[in-house]
């Protein structure tokens, strides 16, 4: 008992130091890149656009062809929907309507040098202490587990992508597919480890199933080209998946469970509507924990 305490001490001590100091500035490395990277393929993509506006005046690129136009189809469908929302940087609804779009550029709330500014990671005291708190919680957990140390070392390791990944989201609605692809490669580590091929498997197929039925549900429900599941949801939820092996229904089912209760809550206390989108990465967050200890 003493040693199992002392175990679990030792974690969440070393779990916070991690938090504080580690998670982050990951988290606002994460963001930039990400930024950087849909920044790129926007403008890489508007200029696409443009070009075949000039060679077909009379159509607009139609989802159904496939190749470079069913792509650029997919690409307005979702810039008109940010141009609506008003989520769109100024300079890109203005490339919009230049480009023959009906956008209406005074809806735009910030320009490019705000929304990269809302793709970085303030690390205020509140937020280190959330990070903190969080990674010491699940590093005193796994030192008290009795998990053999090469399975503690590799959930750490998705635990502290995890928790990235959960700032991310909170903070500009992202989760990045770097912290998606750490958990993956930890995860499938520590599941040959201790459940092998079998694990393994299990793992990738429900992963697969996960993301067709999101895929089969944003193509059915999305409107106005946002849909219900993010693809960084969905990236999340199939590394997760593979982290988790055989238990990978179980943590699911967590997960959505308590968004679930959250949300009705929030309906319940007037916060949310139906219509209102969350950050799912603190609920996936929940998986990790039914994948390693239950």
């Amino acid at each position: 008992m003493t040693a199992a305490l002392a175990a679990a001490a030792a974690g969440f001590a070393a779990g916070g130091v991690v938090g504080w100091f580690v998670v982050p500035p990951l988290a606002d490395k994460l963001l930039g890149r990400s930024h950087a990277r849909t920044a790129s393929w926007w403008w890489e993509s508007c200029e696409a656009y443009t070009t075949f506006k000039r060679e077909h005046r009379a159509r607009e690129p139609c989802a159904g062809a496939g190749g470079e136009e069913g792509v650029l189809a997919v690409w307005r469908d979702d810039a008109l929907a940010a141009a609506r929302e008003g989520s769109l940087a100024r300079e890109r609804a203005a490339a919009l309507a230049e480009a023959g779009c009906s956008v209406n550029v005074s809806l735009a709330v910030r320009d490019e040098a705000a929304q990269r500014e809302r793709r970085s990671f303030d690390p205020t005291p509140l937020r280190r202490g959330a990070c903190a708190l969080g990674c010491a919680l699940w590093f005193s957990a796994l030192a008290a587990s009795g998990l053999p140390w090469a399975a503690t070392v590799a959930f750490a390791l998705c635990g502290v992508a995890m928790a990235a990944a959960v700032a991310c989201d909170m903070r500009a609605r992202i989760i990045p597919i770097e912290a998606c692809l750490a958990i993956a490669l930890a995860g499938i580590a520590v599941q040959a480890l201790m459940g092998g091929a079998t694990a393994l498997v299990a793992g990738a197929a429900f992963g697969t199933l996960v993301v067709a039925v999101c895929a089969l549900a944003n193509r059915a429900f999305g409107r106005g080209g946002v849909p219900p599941v993010g693809r960084g949801d969905m990236r999340c939820m199939a590394a997760l998946s593979l982290a988790s092996g055989l238990a990978a229904p179980c943590g699911m089912l967590a997960c959505y469970a308590l968004a679930a209760v959250v949300s009705l809550a929030g309906m319940a206390a007037g916060k949310l509507t139906a219509k209102d989108g969350i950050p799912m990465a603190p609920f996936l967050a929940a998986w990790l924990p039914v994948a390693a200890l239950g």
